[in-house]
């Protein structure tokens, strides 16, 4: 998965920086030479520099590379993701229908059918922020609060844990001065 990142979408800006460096070539060559001037400095240097038909041809073959590599990334991303999540999709139906069966039945059971979640996170490298229930110094950076008046380095508790990457806050940890009652 990371080469599919992180080599598709490279290529991919690379593509666009690439059409819009045409488009503005084109463009450009099209506002700033007079008929008789661009007919002149075509046929001088026509060994030398591709024609505006040319470009043309190579700006919309880019275009075309781009929608499908695009489309391509699509598909991976998808066949992947759902790789990842299919014991979890696999296993929900039967889960809905066994707690309409059995409601009491005890939650310690259905944690093993969420472990594809974890693992695709790890794959993601997509980390939590915090456990939940543990006390740690508030962060405004990592932490959203149940009230304005927190303030950095007190004592809070996180509700609900966050996500992150190595350098993006996804969803900041929930937080709370105090523990829900039922602890």
């Amino acid at each position: 998965m990371n080469g599919l990142w992180g080599h598709g979408l490279t290529e991919m800006v690379l593509d666009l920086g690439a059409i819009s460096f045409v488009l503005a070539l084109v463009s450009r060559s099209r506002r700033s030479l007079h008929p008789s001037t661009e007919v002149d400095l075509v046929n001088q240097n026509s060994i030398q520099q591709p024609s505006i038909a040319d470009l043309q041809n190579q700006c919309r073959l880019l275009q075309v590379e781009l929608h499908q590599q695009q489309e391509q990334l699509k598909t991976d991303f998808r066949d992947t993701t759902f790789e990842l999540l299919q014991p979890l999709l696999t296993s929900l139906p039967t889960l809905r229908q066994l707690i309409k069966v059995k409601p009491d039945l005890p939650a310690h059971h259905l944690i093993a059918l969420l472990a594809p979640l974890a693992h695709w996170l790890q794959d993601w490298g997509i980390e939590t922020i915090g456990t939940p229930w543990e006390q740690v110094p508030y962060d405004p950076q990592l932490h959203q609060a149940d009230a304005d008046n927190y303030i950095p380095g007190e004592p809070i508790y996180i509700r609900f844990v966050g996500y992150r990457t190595p350098t993006q806050i996804l969803h900041p940890a929930q937080i709370s001065r105090t523990l829900p009652p039922f602890t």
